[in-house]
């Protein structure tokens, strides 16, 4: 009778096991379906117009939707090798990278260097030490920051930028 219960024991704990990391899958899977049809969702408004400042500003609307953050902008290299905002979204709590008559970038602009690759700071204590970007962080009360260089075959194009605002954030790769 002992060796029954203790069978019967072992048996309930490893399906209890096997119940709960099927559960923990079917959550990631759906997670994952959901991230999908988010995506596609963006590409297919991205996608409604041809016109390129239409298509940044989509973008970045999209973009602070789907991540939920405060902020995003796209900067553009011009003819000068400087970068350029060509569109944000940005939550009317916190101050824009735009100047609302010019649409150009506001004086003050700390960010001027594309990344070689995407920078990621899940914290303001937490900076990589070639950038220096504590006054950049504080005056747009910027908690975490996400930088993706935009390439191509040629070289440097521009960065998205994507600002978390309320509090810092640990960014999780998706």
């Amino acid at each position: 009778l002992q060796t029954f219960f203790l069978v019967l024991g072992t048996t309930s704990l490893l399906l209890s096991v096997v119940v709960s990391e099927r559960r923990r899958t079917e959550e990631q899977l759906r997670a994952s379906w959901e991230r999908e049809r988010l995506l596609a969702e963006v590409a297919q408004r991205v996608r409604q117009s041809l016109e390129v400042g239409h298509i940044f500003q989509t973008t970045v609307e999209e973009v602070r939707r789907l991540l939920q953050v405060e902020r995003v902008y796209v900067s553009l290299l011009n003819d000068q090798d400087q970068l350029e905002v060509q569109a944000e979204s940005c939550d009317p709590a916190y101050p824009t990278r735009l100047d609302a008559h010019s649409r150009q970038p506001r004086s003050g602009e700390m960010l001027t260097t594309i990344p070689p690759q995407v920078l990621v700071v899940h914290h303001p204590d937490q900076l990589p030490g070639n950038f220096d970007l504590k006054p950049y962080l504080i005056r747009y009360r910027v908690k975490a920051l996400l930088v993706v260089p935009l390439t191509t075959l040629e070289g440097a194009l521009g960065m998205i930028v994507v600002h978390q605002c309320r509090q810092p954030r640990h960014w999780q790769k998706g």
